[in-house]
């Protein structure tokens, strides 16, 4: 036979193919009430979300607010810590007073939390200072979470060696 009756043959069955389809997929189309109604009778239940964000400058504020509340946790625990320190310190005489203070590095605590900690303690005179020297020597991201005896008249290069030793 000749390649045009075989080309003919073809064409056909798709067009005959094309027309059993649009009149198969033809049905009536259900709105969203009646998806939901349906799956109802069936059974389903429907759990209660949160809206999805509907834009991604929401989804960075959320982040920022998580990360917010996370460092202010961090603080109030170093609060706290810091608190139960200085009663049991002042439950000690003067004369039996350390030269040290005992910083307490919980785990993901970020630089700037340990540099405000030390300067409000007076062990440094100048958080952003002491930042950003362990940020020169390339330490500020791998403080390793601890405790540490950090002496108050310490210069920023000994508390580094002191941490950069690990914890006690």
């Amino acid at each position: 036979m000749k390649l045009k009756y075989y080309l003919r043959g073809l064409g056909i069955g798709m067009i005959l193919t094309t027309f059993i389809l649009m009149i198969s997929f033809s049905g009536k189309k259900m709105s969203d009430e009646e998806v939901i109604k349906r799956a109802e009778e069936l059974g389903m239940v429907m759990k209660e979300e949160e809206p999805l964000f509907s834009s991604e400058s929401q989804m960075v504020e959320q982040t920022e607010s998580q990360i917010a509340e996370q460092e202010e946790s961090t603080e109030l625990i170093q609060q706290t810590e810091h608190t139960e320190q200085t009663e049991s310190t002042e439950q000690k005489t003067d004369e039996t007073q350390t030269e040290f203070y005992h910083l307490i590095i919980p785990t993901g605590t970020v630089p700037r939390i340990i540099c405000k900690e030390l300067e409000e303690n007076g062990v440094i005179d100048n958080a952003a200072e002491f930042r950003q020297y362990l940020v020169e020597v390339g330490y500020a991201t791998s403080i390793v979470a601890g405790e540490y005896d950090v002496p108050y008249q310490a210069s920023y290069e000994e508390i580094y060696q002191i941490l950069k030793a690990g914890p006690n």
